[in-house]
């Protein structure tokens, strides 16, 4: 067992975002295409006798069980089927309910960070049907890179890594819950939309012109 880790919790965007309908178990079917970038938190992990500790350098992140790395580590426990603590301290730099997966990727990294931290070498695929219960982004987040997501984020295709590409990340400072957003969504399925398959495609041809101009949100 490590004495401590530092990981760094990558954000991400969605290139492409289409909402296909409304799911029973109350999510929403999608098809993105979901980009890993350079701006990311920064988790820093140490190990404790029993309890779970959150502290984060911004005042306004949970501390408790509502925290999805709190969530994350209690999962990770369970799995592995150790008794032990964990103190998870998070540096902020991605801004909050940005769309940019600031929860959901320093939850990702909580597994991912945590696996290593105890020495326990649960299989990625495992650690993969973990993130699926702690939100639609979550699995997409524990994997990063470039992909192609479906059902409600938990199916991914890898896409090959867009190269020499940048991007301008614009934070207007109003953060919208990204749960509020997709309840005020209505799905009209007779609407035109845009093809996935045409991004996709460009993508694969590492076509930075063409990307920049078929990038596409739904919401």
């Amino acid at each position: 067992m490590k004495g401590q880790l530092t990981v760094k919790a990558a954000a991400k965007v969605n290139l492409y975002l289409d909402v296909l309908g409304k799911r029973n178990d109350g999510y929403h079917e999608i098809e993105s295409i979901m980009q890993s970038v350079t701006l990311y938190d920064r988790l820093v992990f140490r190990p404790l006798k029993q309890e779970i500790i959150i502290w984060s350098d911004n005042p306004k992140i949970p501390s408790g069980k509502e925290n999805l790395c709190y969530q994350a580590a209690e999962l990770f426990f369970k799995k592995a089927k150790i008794k032990k603590g964990v103190r998870i301290e998070i540096y902020k730099n991605i801004p909050e309910r940005s769309g940019l997966g600031g929860g959901s990727v320093d939850a990702a990294a909580t597994l991912w960070g945590m696996n290593k931290l105890f020495e326990t070498e649960i299989p990625l695929l495992d650690l993969s049907k973990l993130a699926e219960l702690l939100g639609a982004d979550v699995p997409f987040c524990l994997k990063g890179g470039t992909s192609l997501v479906r059902g409600k984020g938990e199916n991914l295709i890898p896409l090959p890594p867009i190269r020499d590409g940048w991007l301008v990340l614009l934070d207007p400072e109003i953060p919208v819950s990204t749960s509020w957003v997709y309840q005020k969504i209505r799905v009209r399925l007779t609407e035109k939309r845009l093809s996935a398959k045409l991004l996709t495609n460009l993508v694969k041809k590492q076509g930075l012109l063409g990307i920049s101009l078929s990038l596409y949100n739904r919401l």
